[in-house]
């Protein structure tokens, strides 16, 4: 397979661009991290972000004063400061982007509907919070008025062209939407003409108006995509059959839709002998909505160090494209997808992606970029572009999880850009979910439904593409209506499995074409559609199917062919069939269709093999060939065999011949009958070469890592690693747990590779190479080892390196085998069986949930207790209790939702149902209710009273708790219970059942305590008590601006002085930790340098009076204010003679001496001139008549007090003023 890098160069390149804010550099590139595969940046640390106004306090957005004085508007970008809270309250409002500094919070208000809307980039530093309290308020966040033709791409910072919601550095996205049923399934055909059907779950949150769409089961045909040129869209065959409906009414699990359903493609699909499939039901509604316009698509980038939460959110109009290469047919912009965690190494882990839909989208649904520790569950990728959970090729991923996520109706736009790469270069195959690099990563219970669409060899539902090394635990999934349900593209040199897969009505199941590396299908279904293994694996491990029914429903000539490729298989490495049924084909079982390929003008013969074992045939023939070929080198030369063992009887070899005949030959039994279902053995991991320093465990499917420091890897050739937790050369491995013989007999284990090996077998050492060798392809055998068929033997391997190659490989051989093979998965068990007689177990069983019998109060007693203790596991342990409401009044508190056993309170009148949702110990999940009914009655329950909250000074540590004050208004109180509920120790109640008690042993902190009270007639009631024990009593701080002060232009600046500002508590220890100066009224033109010094400069004055208010906090939080007034008078100076006005010829503020010389008109028209004194509230002080111009008055404030007074000149009818002060000492 050729992979160009055009693509690959494509993503890098558009990386490098300038960003569209003012962010520091987020540094971080690394040319020595081979492991990233790629230039991997950390999430840096939070630089100060800027907008055209903000907040200047925590409050309301529609409070003006938050603002500073006006709220933002359509062309304001908004910042959130520093430690200020901003509570989004307004119905709706547009701006032109906002930026959340780090420490600031932006939430919306939970308690309203609101829309928030931005024409430019909203960027998280802080955090964004939206959590409205209940399913009836809507929190819509909307990106308007977006030119997708101006977005860049690529890069780790925000850019201004790429609008979206990017959270960065410290920036968290705390967004949670009422709990609601993502997706689940119907129970029955749902029938052209129905408008309603029954679900196989009561769905939570699912209401009246709700927008819902039935996923059609029907098989595709071949050709059902088109893409128009014209309209630039779709026009899919296959689209109208997802049914589109808004809900009229919902009764429990039954659904009624506003209009009817149109087509009969929502059929039960009933396999013969396997499993019953029916339509999924997925719901596009949340009352969180994140979104792009249907002209302008946005989109989520998360490049930052702290876990993130979105859940329960509607994402539409997501994923950007634009025609990038002149074709006329728009592509995908690198980076801009619906969610995407890029570059978060490991400070995303913990983050949940739950119970989202994202819809209408063009690009990527669900994308973590070289982001750890991210679960993605219970998700839905709704008409879509490009592949809907996707990881970038060649990079590194750890501990992802998707879980229960539906894709349906994911499509991709016909020639435009591969950013992968391929031949072409350009699309030409849909996906689902691609299986990416990396450790630890789960996927299980997934649906894909046609997503992968298009070329039946290209991508898939599900997706694993070449180079892209990563054990996957892959299990119950499901693909069904596809082109192409599973594609294998991987040539790496791991052991890959694929458990339990269900596949129907694909036009083809499984495209296999992994040439190196080893593959197990261990049970699930193939029905109606066809497999096609291109590739064989060169190794032992093999490609193996076990236990899997195959059944192509009367529909197809054969169940699988084995293609033709131009990598033939080992001499004796088959494609083995272990225990499978074949059912359903008309011709043959399997096709082996063996031929000579020409290959850059030289003809390579392949040699393909296939091994039956003890397989099942509804009749026909289990075997057959292919002989036509464009020239008889395709026949001479094709060398294809067969060998089937069956349950009972004769085995046989069956070989292509040069004609249409088969060689048959009669054969011996070439396989062991006894093969067990165990999923691996046992690995613990240490961070050095001495088991000292472990870092993890997991289960090795096999001890096959040929090559740790190099996955093989033809495009990118670089390591992997051991595990992106051993972070050093040196290391070492301990595998534990069970092997089962296949055979009474001797056997022999070889391990192979550089480092040091030990092999126990029952607790006796029968391999000792405790010395590192650094060649690996060394051999070593063990000692022969007498083993039991069928028995679970002990086995202990133990392994070391100190650097260097490294290399691990544990084979095993008897007399009975052909020939020496890697210890199989299926032999090898990570810890004992029960019942070790018997030699097949059964695959995960699920878990029962009980959610104990329905219950009935009655009024005033408003508690119950939610048990399902008596909730099992049949074959593990219950790992998560999950209690949630399902229908019934509003009102109730449930204690912990995730005990097995809690109490539910503060019910009222109604009938209530409580789900108990229970997940075993391997991810399998079960449910069941219980109802609560709430009846009224005529007792009236008491009221607990447990006092006023109480402050307690250290070194005091005891208080008396007074219940007395309880009552019941139609009996007794029959007895009073004292408990505490929470605080920083467990102290001592003295009488937990008095109306008082002595509470002894607090120490500093705050504590809960609770009465509990019951009335003469068993009804009860709580109240609590909260205690607070401190050190001291603050007394606060006090604030102290300074003097206030006066200044004449051109003088423009003061100093401002907060030195005078205290804390009283400073004997014992208390400080002032914090300065802030606002100002508060006055001109709008100043120059604060520094809010928070202590005596910051005021600069850039003008004439007026300003007010600037200093706070100040102490240690313990309190805070105080103090006021300072800012005078600025105009320059007196420039007076002129035979113009009214005054010369300043001498001042001195501070005593109130002004000498001034009056100038005026020197014409006798104008007559004599009058000055008058007053002060600020207009009180006349002095008065000088009869002057002329020239005249010379001595101004004498000395005696009044300090403030503000003016000059007022009059003569003829001419006026002027101006000001003067007195300032104190």
């Amino acid at each position: 397979m050729k992979n160009l890098t055009s693509r690959r160069r494509f993503i890098r390149d558009s990386s490098l661009t300038a960003s569209g804010l003012a962010f520091a550099s987020i540094a971080g590139n690394n040319h020595k991290a081979l492991k990233e595969l790629a230039i991997g940046c950390a999430p840096a640390k939070a630089a100060q972000l800027y907008g055209s106004m903000g907040s200047v306090k925590s409050g309301n957005w529609s409070d003006p004063a938050t603002w500073g004085g006006r709220v933002p508007t359509a062309t304001d970008t908004p910042l959130i400061a520093t430690g200020h809270t901003v509570s989004f309250d307004v119905s709706s409002a547009t701006v032109s982007g906002i930026n959340i500094n780090s420490g600031g919070i932006l939430a919306f208000d939970a308690s309203k509907t609101v829309t928030l809307q931005s024409s430019q980039n909203i960027v998280v530093q802080g955090e964004l919070r939206i959590r409205p309290n209940s399913a009836s308020q809507i929190h819509t966040l909307r990106f308007v008025d977006i030119n997708e033709k101006n977005f860049v791409g690529g890069g780790m910072d925000p850019l201004a062209s790429d609008v979206g919601l990017w959270v960065v550095a410290t920036g968290r996205l705390d967004i949670v939407g009422a709990e609601k049923t993502s997706w689940t399934r119907v129970t029955d055909t749902v029938a052209a003409g129905s408008a309603s059907f029954s679900l196989k779950e009561t769905p939570i949150g699912w209401a009246a108006g709700d927008e819902i769409v039935l996923v059609p089961t029907n098989k595709p045909s071949i050709n059902t995509l088109v893409w128009d040129d014209a309209s630039n869209s779709h026009k899919d065959l296959y689209r109208p059959n997802f049914e589109q409906r808004t809900i009229s009414s919902v009764n429990g699990s039954s659904v009624a839709v506003s209009s009817a359903f149109t087509y009969n493609v929502h059929q039960k699909v009933v396999s013969p002998d396997g499993p019953t499939w029916t339509a999924e039901a997925l719901n596009l509604n949340r009352n969180v909505r994140i979104e792009g316009t249907a002209a302008g698509r946005t989109h989520i980038f998360i490049h930052a160090n702290v876990p993130q939460t979105l859940q329960n959110a509607a994402l539409r109009y997501m994923g950007p494209r634009k025609d990038q290469d002149g074709n006329g047919r728009t592509d995908m912009i690198a980076g801009r997808y619906a969610i995407h965690f890029h570059h978060c190494n490991d400070g995303s882990i913990g983050s949940q992606v739950t119970g989202n839909v994202v819809y209408q989208c063009g690009n990527h649904s669900y994308v973590p970029h070289v982001s750890n520790g991210i679960n993605m569950s219970n998700n839905v990728a709704y008409d879509c572009l490009e592949i809907a959970f996707w990881w970038d090729f060649g990079h590194l991923s750890h501990s992802i999880t998707w879980n229960n996520n539906l894709i349906a109706l994911n499509l991709y736009v016909p020639g435009s850009k591969d950013m992968a790469g391929n031949e072409s270069g350009v699309l030409f195959t849909g996906g689902g979910m691609l299986l990416g690099m990396g450790d630890d990563n789960v996927a299980m219970g997934n649906t894909v439904v046609y997503a992968g669409v298009g070329d039946t060899s290209g991508k898939g539902g599900f997706i694993w593409e070449a180079n892209n090394e990563g054990i996957w635990d892959f299990e119950n999934n499901l693909a069904h209506s596809n082109h192409i349900g599973i594609r294998v593209w991987q040539n790496t040199v791991r052991n890959h499995t694929v458990f339990h897969q269900e596949c129907y009505n694909n036009v083809r199941h499984l495209f296999h074409g992994a040439y190196g590396n080893a593959y197990t299908y261990r049970g699930g279904y193939f029905y109606d559609g066809e497999i096609e293994v291109k590739a064989s694996s060169a190794n032992t491990a093999g490609v193996r199917f076990e236990s899997v029914k195959f059944h192509s429903a009367g529909k197809y000539p054969h169940c699988i062919i084995i293609t033709r490729s131009a990598i033939p298989s080992g001499d004796r490495c088959e494609d083995l069939f272990l225990n499978c049924s074949f059912k359903g084909y008309t011709t043959s079982a399997i096709r082996n269709e063996a031929g000579g390929v020409i290959m850059d003008g030289l003809q390579l013969n392949e040699r393909k093999g296939v091994a039956m074992v003890m397989c099942d045939f509804d009749g026909g023939q289990p075997w057959s060939f292919r002989y036509e070929g464009p020239d008889p080198q395709y026949i001479t030369n094709a060398t294809g065999w067969f060998r089937i063992q069956p349950k009972s009887g004769q085995s046989q070899m069956i070989v292509r011949g040069v004609a249409t005949l088969p060689i048959i030959t009669n054969i011996g039994a070439f396989s062991p009958t006894l093969v067990g279902t165990g999923k691996g053995i046992k690995g613990e991991y240490f961070n050095d070469a001495e088991f000292k320093n472990k870092v993890f465990e997991r289960i090795d499917s096999v001890i096959m890592f040929s090559e740790w420091y190099g996955d093989g890897a033809a495009r990118y050739n670089l390591p992997i690693g051991v595990h992106h937790k051993i972070t050093g050369t040196q290391h070492s491995v301990r595998w534990t747990g069970k092997v089962q013989a296949q055979y009474s007999e001797a056997y022999m284990f070889r391990l192979q590779g550089a480092g040091g090996y030990r092999i126990w077998i029952d607790g006796v050492m029968v391999l000792d190479k405790w010395q590192e060798k650094y060649d690996d392809s060394d051999k070593f055998y063990s000692s022969p080892v007498q083993l039991a068929a069928s028995k679970l033997h002990d086995i202990k391997v133990e392994y070391y390196s100190s650097g260097g190659k490294t290399n691990a490989q544990l084979f095993w051989k008897s007399p009975s085998m052909e020939q020496e093979v890697l210890v199989p998965q299926s032999q090898l068990y990570a810890e004992a069986i029960l019942d070790s007689s018997t030699a097949l177990v059964a695959p995960n069983k699920v878990p029962v949930a009980n959610a104990g019998v329905d219950q009935s109060i009655t009024l005033p007693v408003n508690m119950a207790t939610l048990n399902g203790s008596l909730s099992s596991d049949p074959d593990g342990t219950i790992a998560v209790y999950k209690w949630s409401q399902v229908s019934g009044p509003a009102q109730f508190t449930i204690a912990d939702a995730s005990a097995a056993s809690t109490t539910v309170s503060n019910l009222a009148v109604g009938i209530y149902t409580f789900r108990l949702t229970v997940t075993d110990n391997k991810g399998a999940t079960a449910t069941d209710d219980v109802v609560i009914s709430v009846t009224d009655a005529l007792n009236k329950g008491p009221v607990a009273h447990a006092g006023s909250d109480i402050t307690v000074v250290l070194p005091a540590s005891s208080v008396s708790l007074n219940g007395s004050a309880s009552n019941d208004p139609d009996g007794t109180i029959a007895s009073y219970q004292w408990t505490e509920v929470s605080g920083p120790s467990q102290a001592s109640i003295v009488s937990a059942g008095g109306v008082t008690t002595a509470v002894n042993g607090l120490v500093k902190g705050a504590y809960t305590f609770r009465v509990q009270v019951s009335d003469n007639k068993g009804a009860i009631a709580t109240d609590e008590v909260v205690v607070t024990v401190t050190d001291v009593v603050n007394r606060g701080p006090v604030a102290n601006a300074g003097a206030d002060q006066a200044i004449t232009l051109p003088m423009s600046s003061v100093t401002l002085n907060a030195s005078g500002s205290y804390d009283p508590d400073g004997s014992s220890g208390g400080t002032i930790v914090s300065y802030l100066w606002t100002k508060i009224s006055g001109p709008t033109q100043f120059a604060l340098s520094s809010a928070s010094a202590v005596t910051p400069l005021v600069s850039n004055l003008v004439e007026g009076t300003y007010v600037f208010q200093l706070k100040v906090a102490d240690d313990k939080g309190a805070t105080a204010t103090d006021d300072v007034t800012i005078t600025v008078q105009p320059n007196i100076s420039s007076g002129q003679s035979g113009v009214l006005g005054f010369t300043l010829l001498s001042r001195n503020p501070s005593s109130g001496r002004y000498k001034v010389k009056i100038n005026g008109s020197t014409a006798a028209r104008d007559g004599a001139i009058t000055v008058c004194v007053y002060n600020q509230f207009g009180k006349e002080m002095a008065l000088y008549r009869n002057k002329i111009d020239g005249d010379i008055i001595d101004v004498d404030i000395t005696k009044e007090q300090n403030g503000q007074y003016f000059l007022w000149a009059i003569q003829n009818e001419k006026t002027t003023r101006t000001w003067i002060s007195k300032q104190p000492d």
